[in-house]
């Protein structure tokens, strides 16, 4: 058990980091918040460069399940950030911190920094995620009270497009209690922004990928079309059963995933990083480091590969010669000493790793996904921005457009002035 408290939170003040000059550009926070008595969710809250008073808040959900959201506060869009192929952290000229205070939730328990006193504690699944994650948001503003006047969005990339939705959903009920009940905290959810997310498991993932390969010149014709003439489909980590599931579409898909091998899964147009044999290396010895913190030796394992990172592709056949280790620098640097100390990680936390094995196999997934969420929040004022990358491999804009067509959308919900925005971006047109 670790002595966490919810008070005010100028403990959790971080004074600065290592290797990323004197102070910070803007005040960070690093600690702990209580999503249960025996569940503590690191975070950290690093704060508008422009004007934090009226900026809003912004939830911040990476992946997995199972990830952290420090891959994306030091690999995203953090101020601080390690690039592909690069071993130091370097200023980002674009951080999301620009025009917005950034609240990053290492969740569920277990993952990252985050605790779970108990093995039943780093047992998940969408809908207990989400109510963890609800409770630690209100630990936030008990101790961040002067932000209850911020509009607030959620956000999150891949398997965040289901905690992103849900965290959404369940501030909306919880604000409808709220004024029924008049009694506890109401918070001022205006939103919420998904990038490249799992939403619908009939559309999303595994069911897009053939055609998604198919249209990048991937596979040949002949494949595609056996593969359809079959009626094949598979699903995302085996959420549901290969239909149909038998010998010949077993074999069209080890084909079809045999051919997009060596190539980078979340951008398939993009260099693989790194290239060294040295960090190709895949296997638990050689990727197992040591760190000293306090008296006490902690192990991490360095870095993720594609299946760790997106879970689902261990159900999807694939070489590990293919899958380079990513994010190794990040590893390290995370679990310096130092490190530890600058973002208030107490010695008694286990060490830092990128994506949690143990979260990852004993998280149940629901067959609902997120899709009815978005079903019941557009009936409200909310604003709601999906975006996606077209050259994702691992959750495919090309499922996302479908599962889009089958809201039905109002005239208000159609993606003109997001098309007029992006070709004024793209051409460095003024914006009106």
């Amino acid at each position: 058990m670790i002595g966490f408290t919810s008070a005010s939170r100028p403990k959790d003040q971080v004074l600065g980091l290592p290797e990323c000059g004197n102070g910070l550009p803007s005040p960070w926070f690093s600690g702990y918040l209580q999503a249960s008595p025996t569940k503590h969710l690191h975070y950290v809250f690093v704060t508008s460069l422009s004007d934090p008073d009226n900026d809003p808040v912004v939830v911040w959900f990476n992946g997995g399940p199972g990830c952290s959201s420090l891959l994306a506060l030091f690999q995203e869009h953090g101020p601080f950030v390690i690039d592909d192929g690069q071993y130091y952290i370097k200023p980002n000229p674009e951080p999301w911190n620009k025009r917005a205070n950034v609240l990053y939730l290492e969740s569920p328990a277990g993952v990252g920094f985050s605790v779970g006193d108990t093995p039943q504690d780093r047992i998940h699944n969408d809908m207990t995620q989400s109510k963890d994650a609800l409770a630690a948001l209100l630990d936030f503003y008990a101790g961040f009270p002067e932000f209850l006047t911020n509009d607030l969005y959620i956000s999150g990339e891949s398997y965040g497009g289901i905690y992103t939705p849900y965290l959404a959903w369940q501030i909306h009920n919880h604000n409808s209690l709220v004024q029924v009940y008049k009694q506890t905290l109401s918070l001022p959810l205006k939103g919420f922004i998904v990038a490249n997310g799992a939403t619908d498991w009939d559309l999303d993932i595994s069911p897009a990928f053939p055609d998604v390969v198919y249209n990048f010149n991937l596979i040949p014709p002949r494949m595609i079309k056996n593969y359809t003439d079959n009626n094949c489909t598979f699903y995302f980590r085996d959420v549901k059963q290969p239909n149909p599931d038998n010998a010949i579409c077993t074999e069209l898909w080890g084909k079809i995933n045999d051919l997009w091998q060596g190539l980078n899964w979340y951008d398939l147009f993009r260099k693989v990083y790194p290239q060294s044999a040295e960090l190709n290396a895949t296997d638990d010895q050689a990727r197992t480091k040591t760190v000293m913190i306090g008296n006490e030796e902690k192990t991490y394992k360095v870095g993720f590969t594609f299946q760790e990172y997106t879970s689902w592709l261990n159900q999807m056949p694939m070489y590990q010669a293919s899958q380079p280790l990513l994010g190794t620098f990040l590893s390290d640097y995370v679990n310096r000493a130092d490190v530890r100390r600058a973002l208030n990680i107490p010695d008694s936390v286990q060490a830092w790793s990128m994506c949690s094995n143990e979260v990852s196999s004993n998280y149940h997934l629901q067959l609902e996904g997120s899709l009815f969420i978005y079903k019941i929040l557009m009936q409200y004022d909310y604003k709601i921005l999906f975006f996606s990358g077209d050259t994702d491999g691992a959750v495919p804009t090309l499922g996302t457009r479908r599962w889009i067509e089958t809201l039905n959308m109002a005239p208000q919900w159609k993606r003109q002035e997001v098309t007029t925005l992006f070709t004024n971006w793209i051409h460095d047109l003024p914006i009106a």
